[in-house]
């Protein structure tokens, strides 16, 4: 469990984003960039179509864990492929559960102003943690798609352009800062690749098992002492 969660928070989808939202932070530089975007809408035309556009990439990125979660190997036979099945598909729903819940939470913490003045939900930003932590969890489904390397890293570029462009047009529709979206998409990172990494990931031997039959359900925490 340690290890998963320091490999995720060393992850430079997480660290990254946070040290922007640092140096944004100085100053005015913050509120600066947000209304220009807002107001210019370079990539998305108004503030109405990167609204739309939000939804449709976000939601994009959360259909791609499904089809990939689904498309993974997962056992010889038929029950051991639908425990499997089951397995991680309940497990990738959680992370991006949780991340929305842990999203939610810090909104009511912090309570800040959306730059529109539409309400005190501004920090961070729930469109761009989804998208984000979608985009994690699809890229770590893809490590077991028998996918050559060109064609994995393609697909893995153009889910973060997906993620990022989710991020931007949240500015673009003057309903989030740049600092909530960087936030967000730290936020997002970090916990779907520390669930991934602790109840999935077999590179680690510190992990939670989960294992699932007809007959009995069984948890076990494996701490390599």
């Amino acid at each position: 469990m340690h290890l998963a969660v320091v490999a995720a928070a060393k992850h430079p989808g997480t660290w990254s984003p946070l040290l922007g939202a640092t140096v944004l932070s100085i100053g005015n530089l913050d509120e600066d960039l947000s209304r220009r975007l807002s107001e210019n809408t370079p990539i998305f035309g108004s503030n109405e179509d990167a609204n739309d556009a939000s939804d449709w990439l976000r939601d994009s990125l959360v259909a791609s864990v499904a089809v990939t979660a689904l498309a993974m190997p997962s056992g010889e036979n038929t029950q051991q492929h639908i425990i499997n099945k089951t397995k991680g598909l309940v497990i990738e729903v959680a992370a991006l559960k949780v991340t929305s819940l842990a999203t939610s939470g810090l909104k009511d913490a912090t309570d800040r102003e959306r730059p529109n003045q539409a309400n005190n939900k501004s920090f961070p930003s729930g469109h761009t943690s989804r998208a984000f932590a979608a985009a994690a969890l699809t890229s770590k489904n893809l490590k077991s798609l028998s996918l050559d390397p060109g064609t994995e890293t393609s697909i893995r570029v153009g889910l973060y352009s997906f993620a990022t462009a989710t991020a931007w047009a949240r500015v673009e529709a003057n309903v989030h800062y740049a600092t909530d979206v960087l936030a967000g998409a730290a936020l997002g990172n970090f916990l779907s690749r520390f669930i991934h990494n602790a109840f999935l990931g077999l590179e680690y031997e510190n992990q939670v098992i989960i294992e699932i039959t007809p007959k009995h359900s069984h948890l076990e925490l494996q701490w390599r002492f």
